[in-house]
């Protein structure tokens, strides 16, 4: 079975789950309910990957996330245009996993499973995903691998289960999850053996381990997700074109000219910011952006954008050139912050503002047109998925989340399937 890029189930505690149960917004009226969109008919498969793939700096992206994993940079090194003091991000840090709900009673203590909350970063292009898959290197089966030794002297196999699945080439550097043990374990030796599984390329980093609350679940628990996508830019992107090829006139072996007149062929970064700003806070059915197979259904496909925003950064290099020097590139910047995500919903929208944002400017196109194709709820509407190499799940919030609501909710005896 395939892992899932944005992945998570509706809230069951927490602010949010009510909000989940919100009936989505209706289309307006004068939506018409086709699978169509401005500049969708020229933009192929095969279009958007010579857009979004082809003569961008990925590897200075992937020299940035292996340092991000590495703890030699931070996701605030970008320093977008939006930034001010309050959008500090969390950093992954012994200290951060404070925020989780410890054991409150002494009843918790003396129940026979403990639960262990870790903090991990990882590259997402060294493994096949999160998900365990028999013969693959998946990052959940290379924790699982190197918490066995400590956990499996009761005959039980060891068990990690993460706030978020996240997809083939996804990142992450805050992703949190749980593992159970049934002795008490030595936080300090728990941490070495999963950093060392890693491997020499430091492909895993755990930031932290703590016992916590016996009923806390990183993902049934969760009330907020912060997904970071970045996209290296060309030199002639990032701002609205003023006469027809000024940005980039490469995709002319694509595209019969006539067909984009007047149309910017890059990336407008204030353009795709417009678009996306339209979507914060409101309850939206996002059916038309993800891709949900049939053997996989989901309870909703509703969610609430608390953030949505796009902007221009400056991406630190860590790649050094054939001169020897390291020279930054320009970049855009997203940010997602939402109470849950559907599967491939960031890299999907993210590639279907690029494209909409195209042709703004001219007649026709306006702020709301993601808006509008959502009310479809057809994902022929959308675009194909950015690059998996971009995204980087970027930290999990437990706001109104306690030891004491927790307890609550426990069971009083241990069930004989481990919970």
């Amino acid at each position: 079975m395939s892992t899932a890029e944005e992945a998570d189930p509706p809230n069951q505690v927490g602010g949010t789950g009510d909000a989940a149960r919100e009936a989505p917004e209706s289309a307006p009226p004068d939506v018409s309910p086709k699978p169509d969109a401005a500049f969708a008919p020229y933009w192929s498969k095969r279009l958007a990957h010579v857009m979004l793939h082809e003569g961008r700096a990925w590897d200075d992206v992937r020299a940035f996330f292996k340092s991000v994993v590495a703890g030699l940079a931070s996701l605030d090194d970008l320093r977008p245009e939006w930034r001010t003091a309050s959008d500090q991000s969390e950093p992954c840090t012994a200290s951060a996993t404070e925020k989780y709900p410890t054991p409150g009673t002494k009843a918790d203590f003396e129940r026979k499973r403990r639960t262990y909350c870790i903090e991990i970063a990882y590259f997402g292009e060294a493994f096949i995903g999160w998900q365990k898959q028999k013969g693959l290197r998946t990052v959940q089966g290379t924790l699982e691998a190197a918490l066995q030794p400590l956990v499996g002297g009761c005959g039980r196999a060891a068990s990690v289960v993460c706030s978020g699945r996240t997809d083939k080439g996804v990142s992450a550097s805050s992703q949190v999850g749980v593992f159970y043990a049934w002795t008490d374990l030595d936080e300090a030796d728990v941490l070495a053996r999963l950093n060392a599984a890693g491997g020499p390329e430091q492909a895993i980093r755990v930031c932290a381990v703590q016992r916590v609350a016996r009923s806390f679940h990183p993902c049934y628990h969760a009330t907020q997700r912060r997904y970071v996508y970045v996209l290296p830019l060309r030199k002639e992107e990032g701002q609205q074109c003023t006469q027809v090829g000024e940005c980039h006139v490469f995709l002319r072996d694509h595209l019969h000219p006539s067909k984009f007149d007047g149309i910017c062929v890059g990336v407008n970064v204030a353009a795709v910011n417009s678009l996306l700003q339209q979507l914060e806070g409101r309850m939206l059915d996002y059916r038309a952006f993800a891709r949900v197979p049939e053997v996989e259904p989901v309870e909703s496909t509703e969610c609430r954008l608390s953030v949505a925003r796009a902007g221009l950064a400056l991406l630190p290099s860590f790649r050094e050139s054939a001169s020897g020097h390291r020279a930054g590139g320009e970049v855009m910047m997203v940010e997602l912050i939402g109470n849950r995500f559907i599967r491939k919903l960031v890299r999907i929208l993210v590639a279907t503002a690029i494209r909409e944002a195209a042709w703004a400017g001219q007649p026709g196109w306006h702020e709301g047109l993601l808006v509008d194709l959502l009310h479809v709820k057809d994902n022929r509407v959308s675009s194909a998925p950015a690059p998996a190499t971009g995204l980087v799940l970027a930290g999990v919030s437990y706001d109104g989340i306690s030891a004491t609501s927790l307890e609550q909710s426990e069971p009083q005896e241990l069930t004989t399937g481990g919970e």
